[in-house]
């Protein structure tokens, strides 16, 4: 058997069948590589989205009162200790009183109510009697120390005759204000005022104050009357508060939430250096602020933290708080490590040290300044949006590029008009009496209780500025006689 050689025979595709295996093998790659180009997008959206999220979450822990528009107290106990030191920067100025300032220190007074003698009635040393020896000199010391506090009850009484002749029966007439056949006196009225919306007593306290000092229990319902019938007294007071404010060329204006009647609310000031106005509303915006009734009429300039309601007020110059600006441009130093944020913070001190410094010899900047000072300004800002161009998911730095891009008039207004100050510390300091009261109080139970308090610390504010005895004041508007305000120079 002879074996046979078996013949091969080789395929050789023509070019269609080449073409038809390349493009499948083509289409499998192209496909292949759209999947892991689409697998690729949902991991890049995905850790953007997460970063967003430990961002925001980054942003949230590292928030705080020096850094954003948070108030101390929210701070909580587990965080870092508050830096307190001024964003402004050091002061020149040396601790302590400056130069000029009037001291204040216990001396003794020629006007005394009662003496006291110690006399000498025998010799230390050899114990002979010095009875009948003649004082030589005296040695003075005093004590300055209150008399027993007591309640002071006087009654008037008011004769009545018959007249012999007519028969009418005649009565002598009682003063002005004794209306009843018992009631409190102005001085005990006043102290009340004084005690609850000054020193922000709660009524229950304030009950147990006078039980205790003056040995006269009082009621809740005497304190609740005496700061009702107090807002009556000062109607024409707040008016005239109102108009001097709506008349002024500065005011600063601020809001804060507060509780009433288990709700939020929100408390509103309008401020400046010599009067104070507080009004609270169920609202925050415009809407409150148009009911309340200063803003509407105002033509000065609005000092404000960019809350934009404000904005809707076309009559008024708008000047941004810059220590807002400046913990917010700490904040992203701090947590998005970009430089453009602290150059910036720099840059805002600069020239307010510049203002300063100007202010002793001058009233405004020189134009050279001013074009030097915008430019950089212009700079910095540029530099910001550069830098948060390359990296995405900066809402934060970059809304306030925005603001300080677009407000850029507001930021600087100080710059340009020195009667203009820096911040709204003003409208703050203002603002932050109310939220102690908040704090020992807890809430206001009615809006009646709410209306008397806002009234009376609105009309104690505004002693306090012009440099009157808060007291005093207090008694002559229980008297009928408040203090009013004389609306500035247009």
């Amino acid at each position: 058997m002879t074996n046979k050689k078996k013949e091969h025979k080789f395929y050789i595709p023509d070019e269609e069948t080449i073409d038809a295996v390349l493009n499948q093998g083509r289409n499998a790659t192209k496909k292949l590589l759209l999947d892991l180009t689409n697998t690729v997008k949902e991991l890049v959206a995905y850790v953007e989205k997460q970063n967003e999220v430990i961002q925001n979450l980054s942003d949230k822990i590292n928030k705080n009162s020096d850094n954003s528009h948070q108030p101390p107290s929210s701070d909580g106990l587990n965080k870092k200790p508050r830096q307190t030191k001024s964003l402004r920067g050091k002061s020149d100025k040396k601790n302590g009183g400056q130069p000029g300032h009037k001291g204040h220190t216990l001396t003794q007074s020629n006007n005394v109510d009662k003496v006291e003698m110690h006399p000498v009635n025998h010799c230390d040393i050899c114990q002979n009697s010095l009875q009948s020896v003649g004082i030589e000199k005296i040695e003075k010391r005093q004590v300055f120390d209150l008399p027993p506090l007591t309640i002071e009850i006087a009654e008037h009484q008011a004769e009545i005759k018959t007249c012999p002749f007519c028969g009418y029966e005649n009565k002598g007439q009682f003063p002005e204000g004794i209306t009843a056949p018992v009631q409190y006196g102005k001085m005990v009225k006043s102290v009340i005022n004084y005690f609850t919306n000054y020193h922000f007593i709660p009524i229950k306290r304030t009950t147990e104050i006078f039980k205790d000092m003056f040995a006269h229990p009082i009621s809740e319902a005497t304190v609740l009357k005496a700061n009702k019938n107090q807002n009556k007294n000062i109607d024409l007071a707040i008016q005239s508060i109102k108009e001097y404010l709506k008349n002024s060329k500065i005011l600063h204006v601020d809001e804060s939430g507060i509780r009433k009647e288990g709700y939020l609310n929100w408390i509103h000031s309008a401020s400046n250096q010599k009067a104070t106005y507080y009004g609270i509303h169920k609202k925050r915006g415009k809407l409150a602020m148009d009911d309340i009734g200063i803003l509407e009429d105002f033509m000065g300039i609005l000092i404000h933290d960019f809350w934009r309601p404000y904005f809707k007020y076309k009559n008024a110059t708008h000047s941004m708080c810059n220590a807002h600006i400046l913990r917010e441009l700490k904040f992203i130093a701090e947590n998005y490590k970009q430089k453009w944020a602290k150059d910036m913070f720099q840059h805002l001190l600069i020239i307010k040290q510049k203002v300063e410094q100007v202010r002793e010899t001058s009233n405004h900047l020189n134009e050279k300044d001013i074009y030097h000072f915008e430019r950089k300004y212009d700079e910095i800002v540029k530099e910001g949006y550069f830098v948060n161009n390359q990296v995405s998911n900066n809402r934060k730095p970059v809304n306030l590029l925005d603001r300080l891009s677009d407000y850029k008039k507001e930021v600087l207004l100080y710059m340009h008009d020195f009667d203009v100050p820096f911040d709204n510390n003003q409208g703050e300091r203002d603002i932050r009496m109310t939220k102690i009261k908040q704090k020992i109080s807890g809430s206001f139970r009615t809006q009646i209780g709410a209306d008397n308090f806002a009234n009376i610390r609105s009309y104690i504010s505004t002693i306090i500025k012009n440099s009157k005895n808060v007291l005093e004041e207090l008694f002559k508007a229980n008297g009928g006689n408040p203090f009013i305000m004389e609306s500035p120079e247009p």
